[in-house]
């Protein structure tokens, strides 16, 4: 790990940012290609929301790493990270996905 930039560290222990996509597309019943498309449509984006909310919750990936994986600038990530406060605050079964797409990342970690 020595030597390593600090963007490439999280690489090596967190649970890839594929598979925290593959379970937010598994639990809205999308297809991930779907979560990483350009569409607008409500579920895509709450999706992509929970995933961001995960993504920087769950693990150590920066907002450029996370907007690189999503085909994104980092201010739609950090736009997509308000969404995603809001939205848990407000909106029970949002929390509820969130929290528990969380817990998987956080069991993938330990692996």
């Amino acid at each position: 790990i020595y030597g390593l930039g600090p963007m490439l560290r999280p690489l090596l222990v967190e649970p890839p940012l594929a598979a925290i996509v593959a379970d937010a597309a598994e639990a809205a019943g999308l297809d991930p290609a779907e979560i990483l498309s350009h569409r607008r449509q409500l579920p895509l984006v709450r999706a992509r929301q929970a995933v961001v909310w995960v993504a920087r919750h769950g693990t150590d990936y920066t907002f450029t790493l996370i907007a690189r994986h999503m085909k994104r600038d980092h201010t739609t990530i950090l736009a997509a990270l308000k969404a995603a406060e809001r939205l848990r605050a407000e909106d029970p079964v949002f929390r509820i996905l969130t929290d528990r797409l969380l817990e998987r990342a956080r069991a993938r970690r330990r692996m």
